[in-house]
């Protein structure tokens, strides 16, 4: 498998993409950011990869998908990672 380029989409989309994925994996950002698990630079570098990510379109569809007890995010997602990590951390919304 080969990785693809996307172009970057728009900030603004992506930031509520990165909110809305914090919802459904459980994680408290201002929590993770307050305890220091998380930097405004990190914060950044996330919605910099989604605003990468080819998933942006299956992402909302998947997310409006997503409101009952928290669930891990999707394989394609860019940050998946990230939240595996954060949501481990105990620092659930």
């Amino acid at each position: 498998m080969t990785d693809t380029i996307h172009p970057m989409g728009d900030t603004r989309t992506h930031l509520w993409l990165t909110t809305g994925m914090a919802r459904a994996v459980g994680v408290d950002m201002p929590a993770a950011m307050r305890e220091g698990l998380l930097s405004q630079s990190d914060y950044a570098d996330m919605v910099t990869s989604c605003r990468k990510c080819g998933f942006a379109a299956g992402c909302k569809a998947w997310l409006d998908r997503q409101w009952g007890d928290p669930v891990a995010a999707p394989e394609q997602c860019q940050n998946r990672n990230m939240w595996s990590w954060l949501a481990r951390s105990g620092v659930q919304g």
